[in-house]
């Protein structure tokens, strides 16, 4: 119980909960009045303050004869002299049952209440008034203390002749017709403590030693023999308090007259000894204080208060009080009380939170009723009243069943109110949004269902915005679809009859312009099927001439090709001829001095050569740089180098080729080797050198008048190549000056041949470069070029819109010069998607990685990029799937996803559609098919039976689908890295903004 007050300075005041520290509470206050005629009445003060305690109630009541000091034993339990009234005449100063008005907190939840009773045997009251009282006082009690003055005697206990009658006054339980045992009331009484006042004897027992106030209680206790009438009161007491002890007090004071105002004498005036004992029966109460429980229940504020009532009204009813039936009551009066509370708490604050709000969203109320509820039921469980109890689940029960019944009323009350708001505000917005414009004919009327549509979206967010509850979907889904499927109906009925009238107008203005077509296209190509003399010669010499230089690049680099390949088994063989002399110079000295150490030492030599072998091999790469980087011909004729970007590859490929080349003869001569050297191995193995060495010179003999022949091929391929240039280069110059002389519109054959034309010059450069290695010629140059298997091709004049100096040079610049002239001029004509169509149809840039060439790659990439975008502009434009799908997959070939997005997305740099994406050009068209397609590409099926004819497209892997294309870094992997090198991907960077990012090249700028 911690540390207890002992004097007036130490106040408990502090431990006391906040609602009792007020001055009106400090002190005595009446808790219950016995009137004149006997009955008892609880007081509404004292009750009020005890029901607002909802923890455990400890209380301690003191009882005995009147005049005998036990206010003043309460005021030293509150540490103070002063509190309880003390009076120093023969008439009782206490009337009733009085209870101290600050409860004594114990600690959280736990509080004690200090009850005083009216003095017994007071002449002013009769018996039946003092059994009250003392019944009174036993039933509210957990610890009850009798005081008595002198030691227990015979008069002492005859003093408690009215313990006798509590058997016969208070009923544990229900009697009907039984006769009740003192022993069954001792669970419901309280601790006994007997306090004698003015004790002046020894605690000694027959024997003079020293014995404890229990024992000297137990001892006066015990039975008289022969005694029966004395041992019967002995008995009950005994029975009726199973837990009793004593307590022992000197007289406080000598003096009588002090004696009589004892309550104005200060504490530590009294005598030390009377105080000493006065502290150890503080201390004595407090370590035995104990909480009040019924049947295991512990007994809180309001119910102490409904036990009292109850208890009070037996009494009053002169019926005996019985402990269960007013414990029952007590419980059944709280939970009343409670349910009472805990209802009108749901209701204030669920209709608090309510009001003004509705309707609202179920939910919401939902979440407001369950906020309440908790509240409710937590001020229901305020008295924590043990879950034990009969009756707390049904009330608990009945409790929630009532909350929901008035959350189910709130429930209704929200849908009609939701109700009510929905149908207005949807009436109110469909005559403002829907209806008007219904009914209207004039330029703010529906032109079209997904106008209407889009109206009805406005409003469907509208109504959810303006609207709450319940009710908000059913009318939405019922009403107002409704009104959605009708206006509809309508619109659609008022659009037919519109389309109607306009379309018998457009039908005749139709007539009127296809009729006036057709005659100007009978004109135009009349006036188109009469070409120059120069173009009907120059068309066909180009395409001719454009023809034979790719025949002849490709027949030189096939050349070429063999050359390297015929060169390196040329060196193979020398290498493995080399080993073969040494290994056979051995063979040969073994066997034509056959001692011994002339055997062992060609052995020995003989195993040696494998790490010889080793060595040569790495003398043999450190020469192959030289060779690496040329292409090598047989004499007369001179190297010729490599493409810068080829000469890694060809230093590889040799150095692959030693490698294989060393490793064979090694494996050879470990097999050799293997068996025992007598003088018959010997022989044989330089029989089978001599047989290698054989057979090592033809393959080296063969080798070599291959190559020889394949170099003399080198010359006459360098020389139609360069025939083949000249005629394209005058050809083209001619067309390109035709082009931009001739009056009208250019005829399409000539732009189809310049188109054309460009395309494969292209893609000779891109693809097939390694066919022009080495092959340059000027007039500086011309003997030099002349030695090396080359000649110099016949000058030719160049107009000056194709050059503003002669064409006299074969050489990359050259060439470039040429071939972007020409592609300048056909975009000035807006028609540079020929060439892109040309590529689709006849190039084989989709199916062959672009060689990494400095010059031309860097020049000649961003132009394929824009002829791509516009065949793709023109394809869109007109509806053709076909194409646009080649196109497509043509550009995913090329540079991966990112590569085609940029060519999907990019604008057209022509005057007529400058700035149009191929999307807008063919939705602006109506061709709804390929719009879809360039949207979705490529996660679309191909719905073209016959799949893309193009010529030189390399398709998806999924035929006719494209839905093989999910990933970037499936399609990208192998086709973007290898077919842009890095060169290529700085030309593009350059020339149209490029930027890498995580798929590749991420944005086409110009």
């Amino acid at each position: 119980a911690g540390t207890w007050p002992k004097h007036e300075t130490n106040s408990c005041q502090n431990r006391l909960p906040a609602m009792t520290q007020d001055e009106g509470t400090r002190r005595p206050l009446e808790l219950i009045r016995i009137d004149n005629h006997g009955k008892c009445h609880v007081q509404e003060r004292a009750a009020d303050i005890i029901s607002q305690l909802h923890g455990k109630l400890a209380v301690v009541g003191v009882a005995g004869l009147y005049r005998t000091g036990k206010s003043f034993l309460l005021n030293r339990l509150l540490g103070s002299q002063t509190g309880f009234e003390i009076g120093g005449t023969v008439n009782a100063c206490t009337k009733g049952i009085w209870v101290w008005g600050e409860p004594i907190e114990i600690e959280q939840d736990y509080h004690c209440l200090l009850l005083d009773t009216e003095g017994l045997g007071s002449a002013q009251r009769t018996a039946s008034c003092d059994m009250q009282i003392l019944s009174l006082c036993v039933l509210l009690c957990s610890n009850f203390i009798y005081n008595s003055m002198g030691s227990i005697d015979e008069q002492a206990i005859d003093d408690l002749h009215l313990v006798l009658h509590l058997a016969k006054h208070i009923h544990a339980r229900s009697c009907d017709g039984d006769i009740q045992r003192a022993s069954d009331l001792k669970d419901y009484f309280p601790q006994f403590l007997w306090v004698l006042r003015d004790f002046h004897l020894r605690l000694v027992d027959g024997e003079g030693q020293s014995i404890s106030e229990k024992q000297y209680l137990e001892s006066s206790l015990s039975s008289v023999p022969g005694h029966e009438d004395k041992n019967r009161l002995r008995n009950v007491i005994k029975e009726l308090f199973k837990m009793r002890d004593c307590a022992t007090l000197v007289r406080p004071l000598v003096n009588e007259e002090e004696l009589r105002n004892i309550h104005r004498v200060p504490y530590e005036s009294l005598r030390p000894q009377f105080r000493q004992q006065t502290e150890n029966f503080v201390t004595k109460v407090f370590d035995e204080l104990q909480p009040k429980a019924i049947q295991g229940t512990f007994v809180s504020g309001p119910a102490f208060v409904a036990l009292a009532t109850e208890y009070c009204k037996a009494i009053n009813a002169s019926a005996v009080p019985t402990i269960q039936s007013a414990w029952s009551s007590a419980v059944q009066e709280q939970l009343r009380l409670c349910q009472r509370n805990a209802i009108h708490i749901y209701q204030a604050g669920f209709q608090q939170e309510m009001h003004g709000k509705l309707p609202m969203s179920e939910d919401k109320l939902h979440d407001m009723h369950k906020v309440a509820k908790a509240r409710a039921m937590d001020a229901f469980l305020t008295p924590r009243l043990d879950e034990a109890t009969p009756k707390l689940h049904e009330c608990r029960s009945d409790t929630a069943s009532r909350i929901k019944q008035i959350f189910e009323d709130a429930k209704e009350e929200n849908r009609s109110a939701s109700k009510l708001l929905c149908e207005s505000v949807a009436v109110d917005l469909y005559k403002t949004r829907i209806e008007c414009k219904l009914l209207s004919t004039g330029h703010d009327s529906f032109q079209s269902v997904e106008l209407l549509m889009h109206s009805w979206e406005q409003l469907r967010q509208e109504y959810t915005a303006a609207t709450a509850g319940p009710s908000q979907g059913e009318v939405l889904s019922v009403w107002l679809f409704q009104q959605m499927a009708e206006s509809v109906q309508k619109l659609s009925s008022n659009l037919q009859r519109a389309a109607d009238g306009r379309y018998g107008r457009l039908k005749q203005k139709y007539s009127e312009v296809e009729h006036s077509r057709r005659r100007s296209e009978s004109v135009e190509r009349l006036l188109l099927a009469v070409p120059t003399m120069t173009e009907r010669h120059l068309i066909p010499t180009l395409t001719e001439q454009v023809r034979c230089y790719q025949d002849a690049v490709a027949k030189r680099r096939a050349g070429l090709a063999a050359v390297d390949d015929l060169h390196g088994q040329m060196l193979s063989y020398q290498w493995r001829l080399r080993v073969i002399e040494n290994q056979l110079a051995t063979a040969d000295t073994a066997t034509s001095h056959p001692s011994a150490v002339t055997r062992s030492r060609s052995t020995c030599s003989l195993v040696g050569s494998v790490a010889g072998i080793r060595q040569q091999c790495e003398e043999v790469m450190a020469t192959l740089g030289e060779y690496g980087t040329h292409h090598v011909l047989s004499p007369p004729g001179l190297p010729i180098r490599r493409a810068e970007a080829e000469h890694q590859n060809g230093v590889e490929h040799l150095r692959k080729l030693a490698t294989e080349t060393f490793e064979e003869v090694s494996t050879e001569t470990r097999q050799l080797i293997s068996g025992e050297t007598g003088n018959l191995e010997w022989s044989k193995i330089a029989a089978v050198l001599q047989d290698r060495q054989r057979r090592c010179r033809d393959q080296l003999d063969e080798a070599c008048a291959g190559w020889r022949e394949a170099s003399n091929g080198v010359q006459p391929a360098g020389e139609e190549v360069l025939r083949a240039w000249s005629g394209l280069a005058a050809a083209a110059d001619g067309l390109v000056y035709a082009l931009c002389s001739g009056p009208g519109r250019p005829q399409p054959a000539l732009l189809q041949a310049l188109s054309s034309s460009a395309a494969r010059v292209m893609e000779v450069e891109l693809v097939d470069s390694a066919g022009l290695d080495g092959l340059e010629s000027s007039d500086a140059k011309s003997t030099a070029n002349q030695a090396q298997g080359m000649i110099v091709p016949r000058t030719f004049s160049a107009s000056s819109e194709v050059s503003q100096v002669e064409i006299k040079t074969f050489s990359p610049e050259a060439r470039l010069r040429l071939v972007i002239s020409v592609l300048e001029r056909l975009r000035d004509a807006e028609c540079l998607h020929r060439v892109g169509k040309a590529f689709l149809q006849q190039s084989s840039l989709g199916t062959t990685t672009i060689q990494p060439a400095s010059t031309a790659n860097e020049q000649l990439v961003p132009w394929l990029v824009e002829t791509l975008l516009e065949a793709t502009c023109q394809a869109a434009q007109s509806g053709d799937e076909n194409n646009t799908l080649g196109l497509l997959n043509l550009c995913h070939n090329l540079g991966g996803m990112a590569f085609a997005d940029a060519v999907r997305s990019r604008g057209s740099r022509t005057k007529t559609w400058k700035g149009a994406k191929p999307v807008q050009l063919a939705e602006a068209a109506g061709h709804h098919r390929v719009v879809r397609l360039l949207q979705s590409w490529p996660d679309i099926e191909d719905t073209n039976s016959g799949g893309c004819t193009c010529v030189g497209l390399r398709r998806p892997p999924s035929s006719g689908s494209l839905s093989a294309f999910k990933s970037s870094k499936q399609i990208g992997a192998g086709v973007r890295e290898k077919s842009l090198p890095q060169r290529i991907k700085g030309a593009l960077s350059a020339a149209g903004g490029w930027r890498r990012g995580n798929r590749g090249y991420s944005k086409f700028g110009a």
